[in-house]
């Protein structure tokens, strides 16, 4: 079949432009600032095309400040919970649970005691976990004044030591926590005329919680309740103690 003239014409043409078009093509895969060019097209990426490269500056810089940020937030609560010695001081409350019946019996006639008394307080700690944190605890109380109706019949003198085991239930400025521990009371008894009767030492549990507040890293603000169980001959002078203070962590 006979080409018509305008046909022939575009074979020729179509025969004339395919080697120039091979050559741009070469010269633009082996050309250096073909290839960078489109390596650092912020729209560019080897794997998809929709997705933004990971050489965009922009990228970069969002997600390394996004790092940074997280990192600045979780390091503070982390270094609330770090660990080392810790030091504190502060006033106790006590408010007395005695079974006084079988002195009561003793003498036919009610007892009460006079409180609650107040006295001062000292720790001294160390935290070895970010939850964790072993604690000496020692607190004097002054005076508990046991009456009768015709007046006063007896005092009561003493201190308590305590070895304790503290276990932190959150991190960050605000932290509450349980403890247990295990120790030693002494209550120095004495007559309405103030002579010395009896003296008795005996181990002792409490049981408590309290809240940490940090006012800055190293000031914390505290206050704490405990149950307090005597053992042996004191076993009758259980009591509530209530403190607040201020620690040092260093």
């Amino acid at each position: 079949m006979r080409r018509s003239f305008p046909a022939r014409a575009l074979s020729v043409s179509a025969m004339m432009l395919l080697p120039a078009c091979s050559a741009m093509v070469l010269q633009n895969t082996s050309d250096p600032n073909y290839q960078r060019q489109n390596n650092t097209n912020p729209n560019y990426s080897s794997t998809n095309p929709n997705t933004q490269s990971t050489t965009n500056p922009n990228y970069t810089t969002q997600n390394t400040t996004d790092r940074t940020h997280a990192g600045a937030y979780y390091g503070d609560y982390r270094d609330y919970s770090r660990e080392g010695f810790y030091i504190g001081a502060g006033a106790v409350g006590v408010l007395e649970n005695f079974d006084l019946d079988s002195a009561e019996r003793a003498i036919s006639t009610h007892i009460t005691v006079d409180d609650p008394i107040y006295g001062p307080e000292g720790r001294v700690g160390y935290r070895f976990l970010p939850f964790l944190a072993i604690e000496g605890l020692f607190q004097y109380y002054p005076t508990f004044d046991f009456d009768t109706q015709a007046g006063k019949l007896a005092e009561a003198d003493g201190w308590a030591a305590t070895g304790n085991l503290k276990a932190f239930l959150a991190p960050g400025p605000v932290q509450p926590y349980v403890m247990a521990g295990f120790g030693a009371i002494e209550l120095n008894f004495k007559g309405k005329n103030g002579n010395s009767f009896s003296d008795e030492t005996d181990m002792m549990w409490r049981f408590g919680g309290g809240i940490d507040a940090y006012i800055t890293r190293n000031i914390v603000v505290y206050g704490e309740y405990s149950y307090n169980l005597p053992i042996d001959d004191l076993e009758d002078f259980q009591y509530h103690a209530i403190s607040a203070g201020l620690q040092y962590r260093f």
